[in-house]
């Protein structure tokens, strides 16, 4: 039949990238932007990944009309439509969205359930139009679970005024990257599984080792070293911040940040937040930034105090397999 749409899941290598810019601009700039396809080609063909991304395309007539993309972050771990592309589906103008998004999450779903995957996650902003609450109705009735409200905070550096910092004699700080990567895993596996943030919550064991190994400890953006550090207590790791170049040119990012739950309330992480921001001064970078889920409270209200502000909020869910 001339009107009928198939559907099929490809490795990224075969897919005609230019088509899926084409469709993804036209789209995009009848929104109101101004991008080409030129520039989003070039996008696709330079993104950065370890495990050849998976894309799910609608087609009539051998025309693009939708597409998704499950990206992999690691051995355990993909996503859908990852950060740049928004999470949702990506349907042509005119398209029957509810329809094709449906079928473009079953052959996902499909996949996944068939691979050795243990979770896709799907992360979009907390503000929407309509038809981004039907992908939420879409997403919610495919078993996908709100887990984490993201927000995304920062904080403009031309004229922050260095904070004096008491020395700590009793306790002993290094760099990161000359930590013991298993005293690293062990007080970072022991800070999450006693924290408020829900998408950690959400790991198992063998997922925050993949985490861990993959997106803590070695990541394509470039760790700012003298903001990353492990502090330690009678030769135990009590606590540990790592910062990375990432979020927009001349910003420090901070990827990730804990204390032993033994230790907290003892102003650590503020010693931490204040230690980055003076080294990132220093070196001259322009704004920091970090992401911190609204449901932990003591630390969003940590970052608040520093000066960070709200940039934007997005939607974490997230499917697993049944046990």
């Amino acid at each position: 039949m001339a009107n009928t749409i198939t559907y099929t899941t490809k490795n990224y290598a075969e897919i005609e990238l230019a088509e899926l810019a084409k469709l993804s601009i036209d789209i995009w700039n009848a929104k109101g932007n101004q991008y080409t396809v030129e520039g989003f080609t070039n996008w696709l063909k330079n993104l950065d990944y370890t495990i050849e991304p998976q894309i799910v395309q609608a087609k009539r007539d051998a025309k693009l009309v939708g597409w998704v993309m499950l990206f992999a972050h690691s051995k355990t771990e993909l996503e859908l439509n990852p950060f740049a592309l928004g999470g949702h589906p990506i349907i042509g103008l005119g398209e029957d969205k509810e329809t094709i998004a449906k079928h473009l999450l079953k052959n996902a779903i499909d996949y996944f359930n068939q691979s050795k995957y243990t979770r896709i996650d799907l992360l979009f902003n907390k503000e929407g139009s309509e038809e981004k609450q039907l992908f939420r109705r879409l997403y919610t009735s495919n078993k996908f679970e709100l887990i984490e409200q993201i927000c995304h905070m920062r904080m403009d550096l031309t004229n922050h005024q260095q904070r004096h910092l008491q020395e700590d004699t009793k306790r002993q700080i290094k760099p990161i990257s000359q930590v013991n990567i298993d005293d690293f895993y062990n007080c970072f596996h022991r800070t999450f599984r006693d924290t408020e943030d829900g998408w950690m919550l959400s790991l198992s064991d063998e997922e925050i080792r993949d985490y861990f190994d993959n997106r803590i400890l070695n990541d394509s953006f470039k760790l700012i070293q003298d903001s990353s550090l492990g502090i330690f207590d009678d030769n135990k790791m009590i606590a540990y911040s790592v910062v990375r170049e990432s979020h927009g040119p001349h910003n420090g990012n901070l990827w990730v940040m804990g204390v032993h739950p033994k230790y907290r309330r003892l102003g650590i992480g503020s010693f931490l937040i204040d230690t980055m921001l003076n080294k990132l001064v220093e070196n001259d970078y322009k704004t920091a930034s970090l992401n911190v889920d609204l449901t932990n409270s003591p630390a969003y209200s940590l970052y608040k105090t520093k000066g960070f502000k709200e940039d934007w909020v997005k939607l974490a869910y997230v499917l697993k397999k049944e046990e």
